[in-house]
């Protein structure tokens, strides 16, 4: 059996179970449907153009570092209990500035179109014929990324999970 078969009949599985590996469906102006395969399930091409396109944009331009002084708060609770609290001076990291740019320049075609071509391939130019909106696009991937995410911060067998495993006792003998 053919990997992209397998990855096509898990695909199905995970839509028909509603699992958090599913599909879902983008309308577009047209009332045309397309399917936004989960991230999990893309092909080779397709994880390695969304993976270069994200390398990409991770040396965007950014908005200047901001400095923030050090500061001293009190507050008075209601028993009458005086807070202070300090925070340190430090450095606030400068923002992506959107749209994306590269030295000052638009990033062309933008970010959103990039990756609506990724996800949809061939089926792209059809998508955007039919009023098909990039950015809803992207916000729809990212749901499905935080999906994902989500599941497995919430099981205990992984190592992002939320459970810890139990210490196992010494045995009684050696």
């Amino acid at each position: 059996m053919s990997d992209d078969k397998t990855v096509q009949e898990a695909q199905e599985q995970a839509d028909e179970h509603v699992s958090f590996l599913r599909s879902k469906q983008i309308d577009t102006e047209d009332g045309v449907k397309f399917t936004v395969r989960n991230p999990m399930f893309f092909s080779a091409s397709q994880l390695s153009a969304y993976n270069k396109l994200h390398h990409r944009m991770n040396h965007c331009d950014k908005w200047p570092d901001k400095q923030r002084p050090e500061q001293q708060m009190k507050s008075v609770q209601p028993d009458g209990t005086v807070v202070e609290t300090h925070i340190g001076a430090h450095t606030v990291e400068g923002d992506w500035i959107e749209p994306y740019q590269e030295n000052g320049v638009l990033v062309d075609p933008p970010y959103e179109v990039q990756v609506a071509q990724i996800v949809l391939g061939d089926k792209y130019e059809a998508f955007d014929a039919a009023g098909g909106s990039p950015r809803e696009l992207v916000e729809m991937l990212a749901e499905l990324r935080r999906g994902v995410t989500k599941r497995v911060d919430a099981d205990p067998k992984s190592p992002a999970g939320g459970g810890v495993l139990a210490a196992v006792p010494a045995p009684d003998s050696q």
